[in-house]
């Protein structure tokens, strides 16, 4: 009788039919830093598979241009990890499925891109007046020009000596806009902080 009820309950099992669940996940919003005003950026879309698959086992996830595409589990991005939007907002569509029956459902995952600035900033040339290789120079001069006509109130400038330091935000020039270089050229970094969206970036320019 055992023996019966094992093999009814090993049936059954085989049987089920996976309910798959494709979970509308978070949008994913980024800053745009990697070519100013271009508004497109690298994605990692399995950021978000976590949210997506909610705990199931058993599933994979795919990621797809348009509705048909995930419907027919066709034409997934190669490479989600390091995916670039081709619209700004834009909408892209998830299919999860079963790896045991195949049952599949669809989801839609929202990819923005925040804006930061319009342009890097330029070098700064300033007459070396008694020749030594050595004067001040005001880096807070192309701040304007950077925000390309916006709201200069929106915006925090930072600058200084090193990469890591503007990074951090740590050992910033206390006087940018008397500055005395230390080398002839010398690199700077500044950091600019978009307060609308909290958007960061660090950039170099030549003094």
């Amino acid at each position: 009788m055992k023996k019966i009820l094992l093999l009814l309950s090993l049936c059954a099992f085989f049987n089920l039919k996976a309910q798959v669940t494709a979970n509308n996940p978070s949008p994913i919003i980024v800053c745009d830093v990697v070519t100013f005003g271009d508004e497109t950026e690298p994605f990692d879309l399995t950021s978000r598979e976590d949210e997506i698959i909610g705990g199931q086992t058993n599933v994979v996830v795919t990621f797809h241009p348009t509705s048909g595409d995930a419907l027919g589990g066709q034409n997934a991005f190669p490479d989600p990890e390091s995916y670039i939007n081709t619209g700004n907002p834009q909408l892209i569509f998830v299919r999860v499925t079963s790896t045991l029956n195949g049952d599949w459902q669809v989801t839609t995952m929202d990819l923005e891109v925040l804006p930061t600035i319009a342009t890097a900033p330029e070098n700064i040339y300033v007459p070396d007046e008694d020749l030594d290789g050595f004067t001040e120079f005001d880096l807070t001069a192309n701040e304007i020009a950077m925000i390309d006509g916006q709201d200069p109130t929106n915006f925090i400038f930072s600058y200084f000596e090193a990469e890591a330091d503007c990074e951090a935000n740590m050992n910033q020039l206390l006087d940018p806009a008397n500055y005395q270089n230390i080398t002839n050229p010398q690199t700077l970094y500044v950091r600019v902080e978009r307060l609308d969206n909290g958007c960061v970036f660090c950039e170099s320019f030549q003094i």
